[in-house]
């Protein structure tokens, strides 16, 4: 599922930006968050790392990706730069949140928080909003956030449209001619706009 002769960071938001985001989303310990289309897991690393979120989760369609999410979350702990309880808090899972057979755990239906950063067809996107409509309201009552990575998502039962911020983009690798792979660390584009929206559920909609 990766690019040939592609940089393996392609798609990789900003980390900086996002950590700027989670901040306003103001993520406490009754909240979790899901990065979906999560790459190399650096956004849920982020995540676990400067918020008090009880999970923090990373849902990757790519098995390699997945699988170097995993191997890179290891080599933090195992180096000392995650705490055992922020490496508790996050989970890596490989799956489509666009599979109409096989929808994703309850554990990251009932999140709080999601960041979509998935560049698939609208489909997959409006599967993922109707799964989090039929797993039914949070249990505190509360309003789901997502945040949309540029993707103006069409207004449905329940959503609101509640800010907008801009973040810098996606890191693009250099263009590699014909000829032996070159190693590339790539360039950034230009800036994204981030949609926030508010999915509530109402519990009779759900049943």
């Amino acid at each position: 599922f990766q690019p040939r002769r592609c940089s393996s960071t392609f798609g990789e938001l900003d980390q900086r930006s996002v950590a700027r985001l989670l901040q306003l989303g103001n993520l406490t310990e009754s909240d979790s968050f899901v990065d979906i289309g999560s790459g190399l897991g650096k956004l849920v690393v982020v995540a676990a790392v400067l918020t008090s979120a009880k999970m923090c989760y990373g849902v990757e369609l790519s098995p390699s990706r997945h699988q170097k999410a995993c191997e890179a979350v290891d080599r933090l702990y195992d180096g000392g730069y995650l705490s055992l309880a922020e490496r508790q808090r996050i989970c890596m899972v490989c799956a489509d949140c666009g599979d109409e057979e096989k929808r994703l755990p309850d554990g990251i239906l009932q999140a709080s928080h999601f960041i979509i950063t998935v560049k698939r067809s609208h489909l997959a996107v409006n599967r993922l909003r109707a799964n989090l409509a039929d797993s039914g309201p949070l249990l505190d009552g509360r309003p789901r956030v997502l945040w949309s990575v540029a993707f103006t998502m069409p207004i449905r039962a329940g959503m609101k449209l509640t800010g907008r911020y801009t973040i810098s983009g996606f890191e693009l690798p250099r263009r590699i001619e014909p000829g032996p792979s070159v190693a590339s660390e790539g360039v950034h584009t230009g800036d994204f706009v981030v949609s926030e929206y508010t999915l509530t559920v109402r519990a009779e909609a759900s049943s």
